[in-house]
């Protein structure tokens, strides 16, 4: 009996072994065919090792698949992937890109307003959401979101813009100015800054 049991371990540990060596490879070819842009062999690298209950390997398809244009595929992929792991920020973020190649912003918003339930002050959502509410001239909304991410990051330069162009739109150009001269410290040859500078 004993033996029968160490027989079966062994074999599972060597049959671990040998997937986990599989798939270390595919991840490794995988990598150069996506520096040369060609997604298609990329995939069907990863395609050979493929595992449903594999978080890792549905995040990297599902980047590959976006890559290649596959967007519905793409968020299948994504979509696995925070089955697997509910509270990973990076299968959610990653979901967003098919999402919004897909225009489909509704979900967008649904997306990230769960990623800050979970991180409230994640940079790169609030960022996205400031812009977003920005782009349908929502500024109030906009600027809630931008003002959050200046406070933590005052010198950023993509939010002091943004609230100078969100400042102007709701009239307040006094509130504009200071943080358009911050941007423009940031980045003294941009054009759209000093732009913005003259109409005040």
């Amino acid at each position: 009996m004993k033996q029968l049991q160490l027989s079966l371990m062994l074999t599972f540990i060597v049959a671990y072994s040998f997937g986990q060596t599989n798939i270390s490879k595919a991840f490794s070819e995988s990598y150069p065919h996506e520096y040369n842009k060609d997604y298609a062999k990329a995939i069907t690298a990863m395609d050979k090792v493929y595992i449903a209950s594999s978080y890792e390997i549905n995040l990297r398809l599902g980047w590959l698949t976006y890559l290649n244009g596959d967007y519905l595929k793409s968020q299948t992929y994504y979509k696995n992937a925070m089955k697997l792991m509910p509270n990973s920020i990076e299968a959610k973020l990653g979901y967003a890109y098919p999402t919004g190649a897909l225009e489909n912003w509704e979900d967008i918003i649904k997306l990230y307003n769960a990623i800050l339930s979970i991180d409230v002050n994640n940079y790169t959502v609030n960022t996205r959401m400031a812009q977003i509410y920005y782009s349908r001239k929502d500024f109030k909304k906009a600027k809630s979101f931008a003002e959050k991410i200046n406070k933590q990051y005052p010198f950023d330069y993509a939010m002091n813009l943004l609230l100078g162009k969100v400042n102007i739109s709701l009239g307040n150009l006094t509130l504009a100015k200071p943080h358009l001269n911050k941007a423009l410290l940031y980045n003294p040859s941009s054009a759209e800054v000093l732009g913005l500078l003259k109409t005040l």
